[in-house]
């Protein structure tokens, strides 16, 4: 008989941050389908909120985003079914209030976090001490990048992007995101990558440093392989598609003082480097308009990250 372990009494709140990918290349595809690809993952500070707390019979998700989905297929719940494997026991009834300002499908990673957060949230509640290196193997059969969501900072990720070498905190960044209405599946993007980047080997692709120094230019070392993405290439017919505001996103915050401009992932989200938080600032005030929003932020060192992925519990009082 599966072990049960005992119901937790004291709800626990933690934020899941979004990721930037400075810089993505695409080093071919795998014999299982996947693609190999080398990226640096940075955490950002745009944040979802998570809120376990104990639940009635079964382990549910509550969210208001109508582009969430509730059932099995939410990695949140993938994420506990997961961890449960992990305990070898059956936990309690959790529920989880999920409040969203990640916007889904736009490649800053929401939805990895959000499970990231939950393999630690379910590994504090429980008391069952399992170790990093078991949630990163427990957190890589979810998905991809939610492994980095574990560590956060800035990470060369390799292989399907599970592969970790963290780096040391750089010097801070100031950042602009804008989102824009449309999203962008992720299978998408690779599956209409032009034939010439699906069959490159690693080797053709010389490895850099893909790590930032004080002084150092910004704007080579930002070059996303999936930008050249059938899905994000400019129409020639005048028809409106997402390469076309992908263009102009990256136009705009040059124009606005960025540094350098990129897609973030598998789109559609798109991100400017500012000198400073005050540049960005006065850039995502100039930048909001009708065909997407413009979020000033950072990036997060580690140790910021590790806070606030860890949460806090509530006090009785509070809830």
């Amino acid at each position: 008989m599966t072990p049960r372990l005992r119901p937790f009494s004291r709800p626990l709140v933690a934020r899941a941050p979004a990721k930037v990918n400075l810089g993505l290349r695409v080093l071919g595809r795998r014999p299982d389908g996947y693609h190999q690809i080398r990226t640096v993952l940075a955490s950002v500070a745009l944040y979802d909120t998570l809120r376990f707390e104990p639940g009635d019979r079964e382990h549910e998700v509550e969210c208001a985003a109508r582009d969430v989905p509730a059932d099995g297929t939410n990695l949140v719940l993938r994420a506990v079914a997961a961890f449960e494997d992990l305990a070898g026991a059956r936990l309690p009834a959790v529920r989880v209030r999920l409040t969203k300002r990640i916007p889904p499908g736009r490649g800053l990673g929401g939805g990895s976090s959000d499970a990231a957060v939950t393999l630690l949230a379910l590994n504090r509640l429980f008391g069952c001490g399992q170790p990093r290196p078991a949630l990163h193997r427990a957190a890589a059969r979810i998905g991809m990048d939610i492994p980095f969501f574990l560590y956060g900072g800035e990470a060369l990720a390799t292989g399907r992007g599970d592969r970790l070498f963290p780096f040391p905190d750089g010097p801070p960044l100031a950042v602009v995101l804008l989102l824009p209405t449309f999203s962008v599946p992720t299978a998408d993007a690779y599956r209409k990558l032009p034939r010439s980047l699906r069959r490159r080997s690693a080797r053709s692709v010389p490895p850099g440093t893909m790590r930032r120094s004080p002084g150092a230019p910004v704007e080579g070392m930002l070059d996303n392989d999936l930008e050249r993405s059938g899905v994000f290439q400019a129409s020639r017919t005048g028809d409106a598609r997402p390469g076309d505001s992908i263009a102009r996103m990256r136009r705009a915050l040059s124009t606005a003082g960025a540094l350098g401009a990129a897609m973030s992932g598998s789109g559609s989200a798109t991100y400017g480097i500012f000198p400073d938080e005050t540049a960005a600032a006065r850039a995502a005030r100039a930048l909001a308009g009708p065909e997407w929003t413009a979020h000033p932020t950072r990036l997060l060192s580690r140790a910021e990250h590790q806070t606030v992925v860890r949460g806090r519990r509530l006090e009785a009082a509070a809830w």
